[in-house]
């Protein structure tokens, strides 16, 4: 791998890093303060992984961080590979329910049901709570009565903050499922390439 990108790239992915750890720990203690006042605790804790089935999206600057943490704490072997290739191949193009129908995993999960890279997890993950049983957020109840609290306010304010990091590098404003967010992270780390480079790569997984 190689040590350092482009400069520029190089800020967005620190600035997009500081940025996700900044306004995560924000909403999570605030969500804390919340729960104090009204008795209703926040229920996700280790082991509990039933959000590791939905859905998740992340940009070519998250997709970057995790390929490093990955590669730098020796989890990233042909054998791993393989498997975010074959779950980029699974939910390409699937629809969030189809997903959620189908309990495609997140190619993160460990069998003991814990995250392999918890701590470079994408945004997305660090602001998902929930203040009920955890059985209720099993992907197949998705949008009931199952005590995920709201987050697309913060959500939507770091998009906002990514997209301009994006911007910045010449890289659209895109949104990827993880494996091939991560799978696009690998190239940009280990390859000679442009701008224009990165762009068709990200077309030919968009395209799958």
């Amino acid at each position: 791998m190689k040590r350092h990108l482009p400069v520029l790239t190089e800020v967005a992915v620190r600035e997009a890093e500081i940025q996700r750890h900044q306004r995560a720990t924000t909403f999570e203690q605030q969500l804390l303060v919340e729960a104090g006042k009204t008795h209703n605790q926040l229920s996700c804790d280790k082991g509990c992984h039933n959000c590791c089935y939905y859905p998740v999206a992340v940009s070519p600057l998250e997709g970057i961080t995790l390929y490093r943490w990955l590669h730098d704490n020796g989890h990233w072997k042909r054998s791993f590979k393989a498997k975010l290739e074959e779950t980029h191949d699974r939910v390409w193009g699937l629809s969030p329910s189809v997903w959620l129908l189908g309990m495609i995993p997140c190619p993160l999960l460990t069998p003991e049901g814990t995250c392999q890279a918890h701590d470079a997890r994408p945004f997305a993950c660090r602001t998902t709570f929930s203040t009920q049983d955890p059985e209720l957020c099993h992907p197949h109840r998705f949008g009931e009565a199952s005590g995920m609290v709201p987050r697309k306010e913060v959500a939507g304010e770091y998009e906002k903050v990514e997209d301009q990091l994006l911007k910045s590098v010449h890289l659209p404003p895109v949104r990827l499922p993880l494996a091939s967010a991560v799978l696009l992270g690998e190239m940009i780390c280990t390859e000679d390439l442009s701008s224009d480079d990165v762009m068709r790569r990200l077309l030919s997984k968009r395209s799958g």
